[in-house]
């Protein structure tokens, strides 16, 4: 199984009217690995008593804060969330999947004085890494309450959805680590869930308002910029229309939507801004105003962003030019795959390849095309006997049959002749002919003792024996032969003895014997 982490930071609340969030059952909202989030230095500040997330994160963020702890449990699919007590009490809360079926692990740890960049699993006061299988958290739901006395619940348990309270001191700070396993019947990915903080009474901190941090540097021809916030705003915060925002670009602000928002469900700290026409190049700034919602950025907690806001300033620069690729091909390498993009003939201009950032930014790569000359083709045939050498047109010599292709390359190395030849079996009939004698006298004519062999042979042995039943000479070479010398010595004329095993092709393995003459 599988599971997804979430961070959460265990709270102490008041009865303080904060974030609530409506899920919206049976959606999937799966982020991308590695979101800010997922990593404890930049868990989520919490402050009241309600918060949903409808998202199922994936991974351990960058770093793996918390390998292990005592409940034989890690990091994994998390997403972690702080809360930092103002006014002492207990933490208690119970965290609510969307969907019953979804299986959440939790660690809560006690940061205090500590870094949260380098986390000692001692720090870890409550974890409960129960299995919700087959339902056994009731509707999957986990968390601390003021009836258990238990402070840990160990990796493959079955049941135990609650833990001891945490009773918290003013100026403490606490982390929550939430997993999950995703969805134990469908096997799919969590739908989200609630940590409800009712019946807690420490107080938590609400953390600095939202803030404009900085702004992505577009390209001249962008429609849109990616403002950073200080902090995660409430995606129900942000107006669709864009009307939270100003500036000073002479085109007009027509929509903003925050990264990861599902339509006012989420929270996010990068919002894009969208115009009605490109940027043109130039200095401007951008500032918050509060939007025909009647409100200006809230962050989790719902604290507004202050206004006046500052002004970030950003410079769009000129767009570039589009980049030409000049190519060159041989003719028989058309069509031509060029980023994806098939191109069926040579010319300038030919394909346009762009890529688009998530800003708006289009970058242009223009094709131009030559293309070398179709190569002439010339096809001929020829008739050989099976068995035997052929020679091709090109100097080179086969021996079986087939159509031979030679490629005739110009001084640019492109085809500028193919000629096929087609090499059949003229159908000749298969046979060894032994001749009865031979005149070694180095007249170049009849010198050498060997068969004529008419077809493909597979297999070939040929002796030679003098009248004393001595072998004088061997070859499993169908193209050698017997000059009538031992060790370079004429051996005398007579008659002599001679054996050859052989199997032509398609046909059965045979022997034959024989004498032949040696005429001096």
């Amino acid at each position: 199984m599988f599971f997804f982490k979430r961070h959460t930071l265990k709270y102490i609340i008041p009865i303080l009217p904060v974030f609530f969030f409506l899920a919206v059952c049976g959606q999937v909202h799966e982020l991308p690995p590695n979101q800010p989030e997922q990593d404890a230095c930049a868990a989520l500040l919490l402050c009241g008593n309600n918060f949903y997330t409808p998202y199922s994160y994936t991974g351990t963020g960058k770093v793996v804060d918390l390998s292990n702890c005592q409940c034989n449990g890690a990091e994994d699919n998390s997403v972690w969330l702080k809360v930092i007590i103002v006014s002492s009490g207990r933490i208690v809360f119970r965290i609510i999947p969307v969907s019953a079926d979804d299986d959440y692990d939790f660690a809560v740890l006690n940061i205090t004085n500590r870094s949260c960049s380098n986390i000692d699993p001692q720090a870890v006061v409550r974890c409960n890494f129960n299995n919700n299988i087959p339902g056994s958290n009731v509707n999957g739901v986990i968390g601390l309450d003021t009836v258990s006395n238990i402070p840990d619940v160990v990796s493959g348990t079955t049941g135990t959805s609650f833990l001891k309270q945490i009773d918290a001191v003013a100026g403490e700070t606490y982390l929550v680590m939430i997993n999950n396993f995703g969805n134990y019947v469908s096997g799919g990915a969590s739908q989200g869930f609630t940590i409800d903080f009712t019946g807690s009474t420490a107080i938590f901190g609400s953390g600095d308002p939202p803030k404009l941090n900085s702004i992505d540097v577009p390209c001249g021809n962008a429609l849109s910029i990616a403002l950073h916030l200080n902090t995660e705003v409430l995606c129900s915060s942000i107006a669709a229309n864009g009307s939270d925002f100003t500036s000073t670009v002479p085109v007009g602000i027509i929509s903003a939507s925050g990264n990861n928002c599902s339509g006012d469900s989420g929270y996010t700290d990068e919002i894009n801004i969208g115009f009605l026409s490109a940027i043109p190049t130039g200095n401007y700034f951008v500032s918050a105003q509060k939007g025909s919602d009647g409100n200006t950025l809230l962050s989790l907690c719902k604290a507004p962003l202050q206004l006046p806001s500052t002004s970030i300033p950003f410079t769009a620069f000129a767009g570039n030019p589009p980049v030409i690729d000049i190519q060159f091909i041989c003719y028989e390498q058309l069509p031509y795959v060029w980023n994806n993009i098939t191109v069926n003939a040579g010319g300038d201009a030919v394909a346009t390849y762009t890529t688009s950032s998530s800003k708006g930014c289009d970058s242009v790569t223009v094709l131009n095309l030559s293309v070398g000359s179709e190569p002439v083709y010339k096809n001929f045939s020829g008739m050989f006997c099976e068995g035997q050498f052929y020679k091709l047109p090109w100097d080179s010599t086969v021996t079986t049959t087939g159509t031979f292709t030679h490629h005739y390359l110009n001084s640019i190395g492109c085809d500028s002749l193919i000629e096929n030849f087609a090499v059949t079996d003229s159908g000749c009939i298969k046979y060894i002919y032994v001749p009865t004698a031979f005149t070694p006298n180095k007249d170049f004519l009849n010198d050498i003792f060997k068969p004529t062999i008419s077809g493909r042979i597979l297999q070939y042995h040929l002796s030679v024996y003098n009248r004393w039943g001595k072998r004088i000479f061997f070859t499993s070479n169908y193209t050698q032969g017997w000059d009538g010398t031992i060790s370079s010595l004429p051996q005398p004329a007579g008659v002599y003895i001679w054996v050859c095993d052989y199997q032509l092709s398609g046909q059965d393995l045979y022997e034959q014997k024989g004498t032949v003459t040696l005429i001096r």
